[in-house]
């Protein structure tokens, strides 16, 4: 998306008022338009993000929300949003304007770290994770402003309903085609699987190395929050599963350690099983939200393989 230095100037200055715009940096943002805004008067760098789904216009209102509530309730780093503005009187779109976490994503420091580092990295990242899954909601579903609503009090009603809705996104996308079917069939199957008893927890639904900063050996913040739900904990261990566990199955054992000082979690067969519903949820809803098609294609793909791996029910 095309933005011009002047109206990002126009937005630094409703926070910063004598501050100045010295460059700006697109960062590629996977989901939405992100940028790098360096300012002098005061001299830091700041986030901007537009959001790239304007009929979601609730989506960066909740990235607000749920970072002050993570501020309230836990010590887990985060960064500060200072503005978020759904008027569409600089941009086309809404924008949120946020301080930037310094430091360098643990995707990039994994491979070149020793064990041991890496060991107490992984320990504080479960915390972290833990932390945030231990914020309870009274019911399961969307968060939009400062409360969940369209809510659901129990798992099953609350899985049944979130894919609906992913399946009315993806209706009619190419991508999509065939998988809607064969979705539906293979959630009859295994919804037995979410007949438990469950709290509804605040998921983050992106939690992965690249959104966890490190500077100076530490941990430093976690980013994008704007995928956040009231959900099963267990929901979160899809991305956990595939960028820590599956490369770095050596970490799981530290990760689990840190994440269970603060919210609790139980591998079995039945878990596992869980996953590959939690896992179709999620790539099916990636479908829908991502920008590139060729990760569209990709994430088809793994959703067509989560299908095949079950004919007749797990």
């Amino acid at each position: 998306m095309k933005i011009s230095k002047e109206e990002v100037q126009r937005v630094v200055n409703k926070i910063f008022g004598n501050a100045k715009v010295n460059n700006i940096t697109d960062l590629s943002g996977r989901i939405n338009f992100v940028y790098n805004v360096g300012i002098s008067n005061p001299t830091k760098s700041l986030i901007l993000k537009l959001n790239a789904f304007p009929q979601y216009d609730w989506r960066l209102e909740k990235e607000k929300y749920v970072t002050r509530l993570i501020t309230e309730h836990t010590d887990v780093p985060v960064p500060t949003i200072y503005l978020v503005d759904n008027t569409k009187d600089t941009f086309s779109t809404q924008y949120s304007l946020m301080s930037k976490i310094d430091g360098v994503d643990l995707e990039s420091l994994l491979p070149n770290i020793d064990k041991s580092r890496k060991n107490e990295l992984m320990e504080k990242a479960g915390e972290c994770l833990g932390k945030m899954n231990s914020i309870k909601f009274n019911r399961f579903g969307s968060i939009r402003g400062d409360s969940v609503v369209d809510g659901e009090e129990n798992l099953e009603e609350h899985y049944r309903k979130f894919s609906e809705k992913t399946f009315s996104r993806i209706s009619g996308m190419e991508e999509a085609k065939g998988l809607i079917d064969n979705a539906k069939d293979f959630i009859e199957r295994n919804i037995k699987l979410m007949q438990i008893p469950a709290e509804p927890c605040l998921i983050h639904y992106d939690y992965r190395p690249e959104n966890i900063m490190i500077k100076n050996g530490e941990l430093s913040g976690i980013l994008d929050f704007e995928a956040c739900r009231s959900s099963h904990n267990e929901l979160d261990f899809v991305q956990v599963e595939e960028t820590i566990f599956t490369p770095y199955p050596e970490l799981e054992k530290p990760f689990l350690n840190g994440y269970q000082k603060h919210s609790s979690i139980s591998p079995s067969p039945e878990f596992e099983k869980r996953q590959k519903l939690y896992q179709l949820q999620f790539y099916l809803s990636l479908v829908f939200f991502e920008r590139d098609p060729t990760l569209k294609r990709k994430y088809a793909k793994i959703a067509e393989k989560i299908l095949s791996s079950d004919k007749n029910g797990f």
